[in-house]
């Protein structure tokens, strides 16, 4: 900036100040709400910008039922494009429920709500403008119809489920859906997977990531996991890029080691997360074997994970009849196709020396 320039905007004022509210609200969206009402005591400019932006934020240590109530009732727009509700202090149910009325009463497009045990009331599935939807730790019983049909991306992470089919009632309410996570969501044994398996249409999904988290106590049911994954896998033969995890990878190591029979992949990109324990090797080799256009392999070294926590390990899959050392040392070293000639490889964050990725020129 010459100095002309920056003695004419001193001459002028405040140069933040003279930003139009756009422009001042759109700088609020990054930071809480909170904050952003702070800087109505910096000057008469600022006094009320705060209350029209279209992007509120409730969370942190700061944050409380009382807090919340009073910001609101300052609160002048019209329309709120983003509303986030998270761990705020001393709340109960009938205020959560006053927020999101709120919220959805000025045609909110994307909310996010994170409250432990918090039960969905019956108008949270009901909203034409909602976009975008992430809900945490809650509650999820559902008695009515939904309806979400503007909804394009659903996330519910670490939700209890109702008994009965809880994703077909929601799908049958969103017939905008692009993307749908779920994680460490709880239900009796395996209806999540089992529904999604068996009612979601993914002929048109051209991306996919998978992974499963099994905590230990739960290893005996790994056997019925195994099924629904296959199953799972069958729907999507012409995803073009596949993203598997460590666990994921074990539970296709334990398939093949059983001669199950995997379906064939018109994958172009397959990317592998894992630690490269010898457990996940025979799966990975599968994989690599039941895809004949395969262009690009992306393999991801992690250090921890699931694995370690919350998944298989190779103590356990030995107990299967899976023969660790043959695979560790030779199954994925001789494994040798001849497309395989035009294949990109690409090692990521590899951060130790294995034998045989060398043996297979990667490094």
């Amino acid at each position: 900036m010459l100095k002309g320039e920056t003695s004419s905007i001193e001459e002028s004022g405040d140069f933040i100040s003279s930003m139009p509210d756009e422009i001042l609200h759109h700088i609020f969206s990054f930071i809480p709400t909170i904050l952003a009402v702070q800087t109505s005591i910096l000057s008469r400019r600022w006094r009320h910008v705060w209350c029209e932006t279209p992007c509120l934020s409730f969370h942190g240590v700061e944050t409380t039922a009382r807090v919340i109530t009073q910001t609101l009732k300052s609160y002048r727009a019209l329309k709120i494009t983003s509303f986030r509700l998270a761990n705020a202090y001393y709340v109960t149910s009938g205020e959560i429920n006053s927020w999101i009325k709120l919220a959805m009463s000025s045609s909110v497009n994307k909310l996010f709500v994170s409250f432990l045990n918090y039960r969905c009331p019956d108008f949270f599935f009901l909203s034409a403008y909602l976009e975008q939807l992430s809900v945490s730790l809650a509650l999820i019983v559902i008695c009515t119809k939904v309806s979400w049909i503007s909804l394009r991306k659903l996330t519910l992470h670490s939700c209890s489920f109702s008994y009965g089919e809880p994703i077909a009632n929601i799908l049958s309410g969103c017939p905008t859906l692009e993307t749908l996570e779920l994680i460490y969501c709880r239900v009796y044994l395996g209806v999540l997977i089992w529904e999604l398996c068996t009612l979601v249409d993914v002929s048109s999904v051209t991306e996919a990531s998978l992974e499963i988290s099994i905590h230990k106590k739960f290893l005996p049911v790994a056997d019925f996991v195994q099924i629904m994954v296959l199953k799972m896998l069958e729907q999507l033969q012409n995803v073009e890029r596949l993203t598997f995890g460590s666990t994921l990878l074990q539970i296709l190591s334990l398939a093949e080691v059983r001669g199950i029979l995997f379906p064939t992949f018109n994958v172009q990109t397959l990317i592998v997360e894992t630690m490269f324990v010898r457990s996940a090797i025979p799966g990975i080799t599968r994989l690599l074997q039941n895809s004949p256009v395969l262009k690009k392999l992306i393999a991801k070294a992690t250090c921890s994970g699931n694995i370690v926590d919350y998944g298989l390990d190779d103590h356990y899959l030995s107990l299967r009849g899976l023969n660790l050392d043959q695979c560790w040392r030779s199954e994925l070293c001789r494994t040798s196709l001849p497309q395989w000639e035009s294949v990109r490889w690409c090692v990521v964050r590899m951060q130790y020396p294995y034998s045989w990725l060398r043996s297979w020129n990667w490094c």
